[in-house]
């Protein structure tokens, strides 16, 4: 078997299937096709996730939102995300519920670089991935995580807002946001998080408080995080900049000579 033949090979291991496969399941019923998503083999459970993402039925919400909480082959994780896209706004309230629940690779301490490129970076939880394609009609779930849920769902639901207000120029959750970073002195993960998600906020406030930042905090992570969203703005002032330059951590200065010029 050659390097091709392996590869294809693990892909279908994976749950991967050509598009239109999934309609050989296509005659069975709902309540069938959620059976299926407990399916030994991860085809299987791939071509139920799209069957009922294109069916755009609510019955299988909760069957796919666990599916994606355990699922481990890749194909079929993404076809129950995508699933789940397809339904829309029904999905939101248990969606939100799963922020920071899935996997591992959330954020836990603040990082040690900053990051260059001008993006907005992709969240490392699933759950929020999934909400920011569902768009608007999920912030206002993702402000009430923010106000009221456990820190580390609010954490994600910063990300997801930040990457929905950049996308899509609705800037409705400033205050939201403003409001819990005033909250969050003894997070400095929500802090960081909310710094970065700033760059989608550009507005008098939001530029206070990322100069504030930038002048007085004790955390390089969030001082080189202010500079690279007030410089993503383009609103650094020249003084904050040079005083970035002069910063005693290498990884602010690092980021001050990206917007030097």
């Amino acid at each position: 078997m050659n390097s091709m033949e392996n590869r294809q090979k693990a892909r279908i291991e994976r749950g991967w299937i050509p598009a239109g496969y999934e309609l050989s399941w296509g005659d069975k019923s709902t309540r069938e096709l959620i059976s299926l998503l407990e399916n030994r083999d991860a085809i299987a459970r791939t071509a139920a996730a799209r069957l009922l993402g294109q069916r755009g039925e609510t019955l299988p919400v909760p069957a796919l939102c666990a599916r994606l909480q355990k699922e481990t082959a890749l194909y079929s994780r993404l076809a129950a995300a995508e699933a789940l896209v397809q339904i829309g706004e029904p999905v939101l309230p248990r969606l939100v519920s799963l922020l920071g629940r899935i996997g591992q690779n959330q954020h836990t301490s603040l990082p040690t670089r900053g990051f260059y490129k001008r993006s907005f970076p992709l969240p490392r939880d699933l759950a929020a991935r999934v909400l920011i394609r569902a768009g608007t009609p999920a912030l206002p779930f993702l402000e009430r995580v923010v106000q009221d849920g456990e820190p580390f769902q609010a954490r994600e639901a910063v990300d997801a807002i930040g990457h929905i207000a950049l996308t899509t120029m609705d800037t409705r959750s400033e205050r939201v946001l403003i409001t819990a970073f005033r909250s969050a002195s003894n997070d400095p993960i929500l802090r960081w998080k909310l710094i970065r998600a700033f760059r989608s906020f550009s507005s008098p406030d939001t530029r206070e408080i990322l100069m504030d930042v930038i002048l007085n905090d004790s955390h390089p992570e969030l001082r080189w995080e202010a500079v690279r969203s007030l410089g993503l703005m383009k609103e650094i002032p020249p003084d904050v900049l040079e005083h970035a330059r002069n910063d005693p951590d290498v990884e602010v200065r690092s980021m001050a000579r990206l917007f030097m010029g």
